[in-house]
């Protein structure tokens, strides 16, 4: 009743200047709150860094959080049973996953350089041994019908040929006999009387 008396004008009541005081305090506070809103989101993170940055957080949390009792209070076997590894499994596109790692290691260039390689190598003991038997025979050759002077066996154009296979020259005839090939045992002929 004292804010609104009736012997007064409405327009007079301290009722109505209590709300317009009221109003006015809103919007002064309002306006405030903005600016401290401001002033805060400007002045408290670079100074909560700062802080962050002097102190040594791994040291802090070993000192004052029980990590053993944390891990204890954590259910694993609740979590596990919540993983749903087939639908895991599911979404993983094994084909796809395959061909990028046979295109990422180049499989049939692997294949091809490595086949390559031997194919080659092979070839090149194959010729060296030809050489190498072929020399020897000469040498026997020359041996046998008493060839005093040896004789050029170079192929030309040929790398091979160049790189002359260096045998001992035998000195008697076992030595010439281990150069050439095992000869299979004639039979036995039995002695008739």
């Amino acid at each position: 009743m004292a804010l609104h008396p009736p012997i007064l004008n409405e327009r007079l009541h301290p009722a109505r200047v209590v709300d317009a005081l009221a109003h006015r305090g809103r919007e002064a506070r309002t306006f405030t709150d903005g600016d401290l809103n401001r002033i805060i989101a400007a002045v408290v993170p670079p100074v909560v860094n700062q802080v962050l940055d002097s102190l040594d957080l791994t040291a802090l949390v070993r000192e004052r959080v029980d990590i053993d009792m944390l891990v204890s209070a954590v259910d694993i076997a609740a979590i596990v049973d919540r993983v749903d590894l087939d639908a895991i499994v599911d979404r993983v596109d094994v084909v796809s996953l395959a061909e990028e790692v046979v295109n990422g290691i180049d499989l049939p260039e692997i294949i091809r350089q490595s086949t390559g390689t031997m194919a080659s190598e092979v070839v090149r003991d194959a010729r060296m041994q030809s050489i190498v038997a072929d020399v020897a025979i000469a040498r026997l050759v020359d041996r046998i019908i008493h060839r005093r002077r040896a004789r050029r066996t170079d192929a030309p154009g040929e790398a091979e040929s160049r790189a002359r296979v260096n045998l001992p020259e035998p000195t008697d005839e076992t030595q010439t006999q281990q150069l050439l090939p095992p000869q299979p045992e004639s039979p036995k002929q039995e002695l008739r009387r």
